[in-house]
C-alpha cells in the first residue's frame, strides 16, 4: 500500500505538473500583455507603482481627490439637512400645540420608506427648467413662470437636499425619543427665571440633544457618502464645448462610451464633439 500511493502520488504530480507549469506560464504572459491598458500601453493591476500613481500621480486630483471633496462636501451637507428637517419636526411634535401630531408623525416616516431614486425624480421633475442645459419646462415653470437656475436642478445642492429629506426621519426618531423623554422640569425652571427661549434651546435642550445629533450624523453620512442614484439622477457635466444628459434620463447611455462624456452620460447632438 505504501509503494502504491508513492506511485499514485508520483503519477499526481507527474499529470498536474504541466498543467500547473501552463498555468503559470499563462498568468507570467497576461500580466505584460493582456493587462496592458490599450489607451496608455501601461501594465495594470495591483503594483506599488499604480497605488502611488492613484494617490500622487498626475491625475490622482482628477480621479481620485477632487471626486472624494465631492463626495465628503455633499455628505456633510446632507447631514445637516437632515437634522435640520428632522429635528425641527420632532422639536414642533414634542414642544409645541401643533394640530395633527399623529398624521404629521407618520407622514414624516415616508421619505426613507420610498426609493432614494423616486425622491430624486420628482426634485427633478419639480425644479427643471429652460435655464438648465439641456432642460425643459418643469412643474414650477409651468404653474408660475419661474425659471429655476441650474444649480437648482442639478449639482450638490439638491442632491444633498434630496438625501437630506430621505435620512431626515433618521434625526426625528432619535431626537423625538429625547426630547420626549427628557425633564421637563430643566426647561420650566428657566422659564420661571424669565431666560430667554433661544438660551433655554442653546444651553438646555442642544446639550441634551447632542448624543442623539451625532448618532444621526454618522448614520446618515455613513449612508449619503455611499449612494448613488440620487447622485446620477440629479448629476449634470456641463462644458462649453461639451454638453451631457444625465445617465439617469437618457435611454442611450447604457451604450455610451465613458470616453465620449466624462461623467458618464451621453453627447449632446446640438453641441460640438469634445476636443482631444
Amino acid at each position: 500500500p505504501a509503494s502504491m500511493h508513492k506511485e499514485t502520488s508520483e503519477n499526481g504530480m507527474a499529470f498536474s505538473f504541466p498543467f500547473v507549469r501552463t498555468a503559470i506560464r499563462h498568468s507570467a504572459v497576461s500580466s505584460r500583455n493582456a493587462n496592458k491598458n490599450p489607451i496608455t500601453q501601461k501594465i495594470s493591476g495591483y503594483n506599488i507603482t499604480n497605488w502611488v500613481n492613484t494617490f500622487a500621480g498626475e491625475h490622482s486630483n482628477q480621479y481620485l481627490w477632487t471626486p472624494l471633496g465631492h463626495s465628503l462636501l455633499v455628505a456633510i451637507l446632507s447631514c445637516f439637512f437632515a437634522i435640520l428637517f428632522g429635528g425641527s419636526v420632532a422639536y414642533l411634535i414634542t414642544r409645541t400645540n401643533l394640530r395633527f401630531k399623529k398624521f404629521i408623525s407618520s407622514v414624516f416616516i415616508f421619505p426613507y420608506i420610498m426609493p432614494q431614486w423616486t425622491l430624486a425624480l420628482f426634485w427633478y421633475n419639480l425644479f427643471i427648467s429652460t435655464n438648465c442645459p439641456g432642460g425643459h419646462i418643469g412643474e414650477i415653470q409651468a404653474l408660475t413662470g419661474w425659471a429655476a437656475p441650474t444649480w437648482l436642478c442639478y449639482g450638490p445642492f439638491p442632491i444633498a437636499m434630496v438625501l437630506g429629506l430621505h435620512y431626515a426621519p433618521f434625526a426625528y426618531i432619535l431626537m423625538g425619543g429625547i426630547l420626549r423623554n427628557m425633564d421637563a422640569n430643566l426647561e420650566e425652571a428657566a422659564t420661571i427665571l424669565n431666560v430667554p427661549r433661544w438660551k433655554i434651546f442653546t444651553k438646555i435642550t442642544v446639550p441634551i440633544l447632542k448624543p442623539a445629533i451625532l448618532s444621526t450624523i454618522l448614520l446618515v453620512f455613513s449612508s449619503a457618502i455611499s449612494s448613488y442614484t440620487v447622485a446620477a439622477t440629479l448629476f449634470f457635466y456641463h462644458k462649453p464645448s461639451n454638453r451631457c444628459w444625465p445617465p439617469a434620463h437618457n435611454h442611450h447611455s447604457l451604450n455610451c462610451s465613458p470616453y465620449s462624456c466624462p461623467g458618464g452620460g451621453t453627447t449632446h447632438a446640438n453641441a460640438p464633439p469634445a476636443p482631444p
